[in-house]
């Protein structure tokens, strides 16, 4: 296995989602190491969620792992809030619908690693907002709950 050196890897800071939601996602930035790594059944992302930013993520057909490197995040699901320290995890079971956001409203950066599924096709659900995401062999597109598109 080839040494992978974090520091080298390109930071994205893209931010696709939908006008109604993309400020609250801008400040949120990974480095995908599993792609580095050439992983192709699930992903592994360093991620740094800068102060006021939020990370919403949508309940999946898949699981997905959150761990907390450094600081401290508002951790929001659909039965409540709740903190996450550094040390600790969340960890969303496959076919549970559970959407979560993660908010970082401390003065630093907060820094976590995610680990999801590279599913080739999902059908991801927000439950407090208006939206869904929906990944297929054409492309992935944000949409409304009723399936028109944004």
């Amino acid at each position: 296995m080839p040494k992978i050196d974090v520091r080298n890897l390109l930071i994205e800071q893209s931010v696709d989602y939908p006008l109604p939601f993309k400020k609250a996602v801008e400040g949120n930035a990974r480095k995908r190491l599993g792609r580095a790594a050439g992983l192709t059944q699930f992903g592994v992302n360093i991620c740094t969620l800068k102060p006021g930013a939020d990370l919403i993520a949508a309940a999946r057909k898949t699981k997905s792992i959150l761990f907390m490197c450094s600081r401290r995040g508002g951790l929001c699901e659909d039965n409540g809030k709740t903190v996450r320290k550094a040390g600790e995890t969340a960890v969303w079971k496959a076919g549970v619908p559970n959407s979560h956001c993660l908010i970082d409203r401390g003065k630093l950066n907060a820094i976590f690693i995610e680990i999801g599924s590279c599913a080739p096709t999902e059908r991801a659900y927000h439950s407090d907002i208006d939206m869904m995401v929906v990944y297929d062999d054409v492309d992935s597109r944000y949409m409304r709950k009723d399936g028109t598109p944004y």
